[in-house]
Parts: C-alpha cells; structure tokens; sequence
C-alpha cells in the first residue's frame, strides 16, 4: 500500500495544480477598425467601466444590464451585448468558473473574412 501512495499523492498533486484559476488579465486592443474585448475572473469594474467609454468613443455600444461582481471588484457572472456602428449585435454570458478558464468577450475586423465574433477564447 505504501508503494502507492507516493503515486496518488503526485496524480492528487497534478490535479489541484491543473484546477487553478488562470491568469487572464484583461485586454482591450483598439488597431485602427480592427477591436479585441476580452475579460476574465481578474476584470473589475473599473475596467469594464473604462471599456465601456473607451468602445463608446469608436461609436460601439457595450451594455453590461445583468453583470455582477464580488466583493473584491471583480467579475463574478458576465451578461453583455455589444452593438457595433453598423448595427451588428452579439451577446455572451458567463459565470465565475467559466471565466476562471477562459476568456470571454468579442473580435471585430472588418478586413477579415470573418468580420464579428462573440464568445469565448483562449
């Protein structure tokens, strides 16, 4: 019994080392047309606010209607739409242990072949 229990202490190990929070800080990347949104557990409310304006400012509606928020600041569940200027809509939610994860949020580029993205990513 002794033999194996170096063994499942290390797959125990690996485990919880694997079930940890990533670390996904938050991007907001303005290239000319070209716009990437992308938060994650580590967003606070701050940011999201500034993001809000900063996409206003290139004529891009986000409404954040239903996210909420921890104690801390950071984002606990993530409801958005976003509206862009040629009335191009996308939507996404997400709760905490999603955004643990992975990132979610939006892509546009109108000279790629795919113009509008919304969801997740890695």
């Amino acid at each position: 019994m002794k033999k194996y229990g170096g063994f499942v202490f290390t797959l125990l190990t690996i485990f919880l080392i694997g079930c940890q929070p990533k670390s996904l800080p938050s991007i907001l990347t303005i290239d000319g047309e070209h716009i990437v949104f992308k938060v994650s557990h580590q967003t606070t409310k701050a940011e999201m606010d500034s993001f809000t304006r900063e996409l206003l400012a290139k004529n891009i509606v986000l409404d954040l209607s239903g996210t909420t928020y921890l104690k801390e600041g950071t984002l606990q569940q993530l409801k958005f739409a976003v509206m862009l200027a040629d009335g191009t809509i996308g939507t996404k939610s997400a709760d905490l242990v999603g955004l643990q994860y992975r990132y979610y949020g939006f892509e546009y580029n109108p000279k790629s072949t795919i113009r509008f993205r919304a969801g997740s990513f890695e």
